[in-house]
């Protein structure tokens, strides 16, 4: 080889580890400044739910500098070896390996660019290829790669960048400092009489009356959950077996279908309850969210167009399962 292109080989090296280190965790990079709503290119962010089981509290904390978007969980002491390490989303499996200083890895492509990793497990509950719902086991937390003692490494990527963490809806704050979580990955049973805020999977914001209006035919919605918000809290009531009415907190009024309406699209508001078959809805659980059908058309409470965004309107749509027309009833 000449001396030029020697030189010129050693450059092109030198630029290429700048623009995509390699190191042993190096199969994607970090997304320098990244912020949860600022992810270039990649569909919108599933609904990604805590990597370990329901109700229960894990400490995180970050300290990894070579995985800077990374956060760590963890249960004092060694009490999270050999607990479950979940799915936040469901999607494909296309890891499912020994990974450098990741240890024991499961990689989980969950579409629209998106992607998840655990890793450090101390064995594989999933294989390559695998399709998986969110909540189902990868694996087992473990110690394996780098790691000094048992912990749930996680990692969110999009368009190979790992970004900021989002759970549950809540952005994760990154620091040194010790905080903690409770997971709402849950596997449902029947629904119970209650208060709840009921959020869509598809975005992760809440069912609303817009403006909070109290007004007959009041339109519905949904928006970014607000703590002190009184038309974010939802009155459930059987009236029957798996049948509910649904009543606003604020206004006292119901969740109707305008005029009875059994066309696809028919608008969904509020109007005074009269117990009628438009005023009620079937809320079964689906894995880890609940499905909500209207009993006088058979038709699913539906996000609009699958819209992730705040704002987007809620209606009736014929059934067919996907995030828009799951929703996670949240105690209040």
């Amino acid at each position: 080889m000449s001396h030029t292109r020697r030189l010129l080989t050693i450059a092109s090296v030198f630029i290429l580890s700048l623009v995509s280190p390699i190191t042993e965790y190096g199969d994607v990079r970090d997304a320098a400044h990244e912020t949860p709503s600022a992810v270039p290119l990649a569909g919108p962010r599933p609904a990604f739910a805590a990597p370990w089981p329901c109700n229960q509290v894990r400490d995180y904390y970050h300290h990894a500098t070579e995985v800077s978007n990374a956060l760590d969980f963890n249960i004092a002491g060694t009490a999270d070896l050999g607990t479950p390490a979940l799915a936040s989303a469901p999607g494909r499996v296309v890891s499912a390996r020994v990974n450098g200083g990741y240890g024991n890895e499961v990689v989980v492509d969950h579409g629209g660019g998106w992607s998840s990793r655990v890793a450090h497990l101390s064995r594989f509950s999933v294989g390559l290829g695998q399709q998986v719902a969110r909540g189902q086991e990868l694996g087992k937390v473990g110690s394996t790669g780098n790691s000094t003692g048992p912990h749930l490494h996680y990692e969110q990527i999009a368009d190979g960048v790992r970004v900021r963490i989002v759970i549950d809806g809540v952005a994760l704050p990154y620091s040194q400092a010790t905080r903690q979580h409770t997971s709402r990955n849950c596997v449902n049973g029947p629904l119970r009489d209650g208060t709840y805020r009921i959020r869509a999977e598809i975005g992760g914001h809440d069912l609303d009356v817009f403006e909070c209006r109290t007004n007959d035919g009041a339109d519905v919605r949904i928006w970014y959950r607000i703590a002190s918000s009184p038309c974010q809290r939802w009155q459930v009531t059987s009236v029957g077996g798996s049948t509910f009415k649904i009543v606003d907190g604020n206004s006292g009024k119901a969740l109707d279908v305008a005029g009875c309406s059994t066309a696809n699209g028919a608008v969904v508001h509020l109007w005074p309850y009269y117990g009628g078959a438009c005023q009620q809805w079937r809320i079964e659980p689906s894995g880890t969210s609940y499905s909500v059908i209207g009993v006088g058309s058979g038709k699913s409470l539906d996000v609009a167009q699958c819209s992730p965004a705040p704002g987007a309107d809620v209606h009736l749509w014929p059934y067919h399962g996907e995030a828009c027309q799951r929703w996670h009833f949240d105690p209040v």
